[in-house]
């Protein structure tokens, strides 16, 4: 078939390139039949003129008339001449041979362009094949799992995704496509239309909560920044909402946020208790989160970073900084650590922060290890344009200060020398 379209391709352009170049060719024969004309018209001025001649012999004229128009036909001869003396031109030969074979390949260029587009072709069949199946789905039309079943993947996606398209500021198609792509493990464009959901309802919380809990699976169990702040939206419109205070009590869990989970459960016992359910599952998860606050308390080491002056404006230049805990003897692995840029510091002079077992680097390497095994611990900071963890040639630090794990003040670790290179 392809072939066959390619044949009848290049005979369109055959015919275009001689119905161009013909009309060209025969523009030098067209000679001759100007000549017959010129010698049509010069007859007709004879015999005018004769005319004209007797009509003054017979005194019909006067001489003035004569004169006058006898010079008018002469003009007139002249004239005829003139537009029958334009110039004859005609291509050359190279020429007439260039367009006859630049047409077809100019030809075969727009047919390869336009003619070959078969995801475009499938795309607009898809829209026929599955166009009205697509649209019960996306207004909540029962299908039947036969004719569900039967359609094509791709092609009904396709169907989807034109459908939507017409309807731009229908939330519920937005929410469907988004189920559609969930169904196929696109993540992606999922969250991408759930986004697109959530701009035109921004004060619906079913909405708001679909987006939050489908970005919070992708992002493996992790609340970030956009699904907390639809969560939190959430709560502003709906304050005793229990799917967002439990997402909210989720994510902190498992960021190590232990007093906020805690805090969240509370308020999540609170709302089930006030509509008379039962919150036995929720009264264990806040002896965990307890749990883990104990612990995090019994492990944790609070650490007060200052900078000097050249150390500080390395920081406010871009540079990063990792506060860690290791051990005093041995390998240099640290137990925790945690990175920190300018935006952490602000405008204090000095930062206190607490290290706890969820800033270890590697689950086999914990402060609660090195506790059992009597490991002596050091502290240290420093800040690095390598945005590395490894120490390197040019960056500012601290000396190494010991601590221990749940005891004692917070030791101080002042950052006021560079590091050198190695002789």
């Amino acid at each position: 078939m392809t072939i066959l379209w390619i044949m009848l391709a290049l005979l369109a352009a055959l015919v275009i390139a001689v119905a161009v170049v013909w009309p060209v060719m025969r523009q030098h024969r067209s000679k001759p039949a100007q000549v017959s004309l010129m010698t049509l018209n010069v007859q007709v001025f004879e015999e005018r003129l004769a005319e004209l001649q007797r009509d003054y012999d017979a005194q019909r004229l006067l001489p003035d008339e004569f004169a006058e128009q006898k010079t008018e036909l002469e003009r007139q001869l002249l004239a005829s001449q003139d537009d029958l003396q334009l110039p004859v031109t005609s291509l050359p030969r190279w020429q007439t041979a260039a367009i006859l074979l630049l047409v077809p390949l100019i030809g075969l260029g727009l047919y390869g362009m336009l003619g070959f587009r078969s995801q475009t072709a499938q795309y607009w069949d898809a829209r026929q094949q599955y166009g009205q199946l697509a649209h019960r789905m996306l207004t909540g039309v029962d299908v039947s799992n036969e004719e569900f079943g039967a359609a094509d993947g791709v092609g009904l996606l396709q169907a989807l995704q034109s459908n939507v398209w017409q309807h731009p500021r229908d939330t519920g198609r937005w929410l469907q496509l988004s189920q559609a792509y969930l169904a196929l493990e696109a993540t992606e464009p999922a969250l991408q239309s759930l986004e697109r959901a959530t701009r035109l309802a921004p004060d619906e919380p079913a909405v708001l909560m679909q987006y939050a809990q489908t970005r919070f699976l992708a992002q493996n169990g992790q609340l970030d920044a956009a699904s907390r702040t639809q969560v939190e939206r959430v709560l502003q419109l709906e304050p005793a909402h229990e799917g967002a205070l439990m997402l909210l009590a989720m994510g902190a869990f498992r960021q190590g946020q232990y007093a906020d989970a805690a805090s969240r459960l509370e308020q999540l016992k609170q709302v089930i208790t006030a509509r008379g359910g039962n919150a036995g599952q929720i009264d264990q998860a806040l002896v965990q989160a307890r749990q883990q606050i104990a612990e995090a308390s019994r492990l944790s080491i609070p650490l007060t970073i200052r900078l000097d002056r050249a150390a500080r404006m390395a920081l406010q230049s871009g540079q990063t900084l990792f506060v860690f805990v290791r051990a005093a003897q041995g390998a240099p692995l640290p137990y925790a650590a945690r990175r920190l840029s300018n935006s952490d510091w602000g405008n204090q002079d000095s930062l206190t922060i607490l290290l706890t077992p969820q800033d270890a680097m590697m689950p086999q390497r914990t402060l609660a290890l090195a506790q059992t095994e009597g490991v002596a611990l050091v502290a240290g900071a420093r800040i690095t344009a390598s945005g590395q963890p490894i120490a390197q040639p040019g960056d500012w630090e601290s000396s190494l200060m010991p601590v221990i794990p749940g005891k004692g003040q917070p030791a101080l670790l002042l950052i006021d020398r560079q590091r050198q290179a190695a002789p």
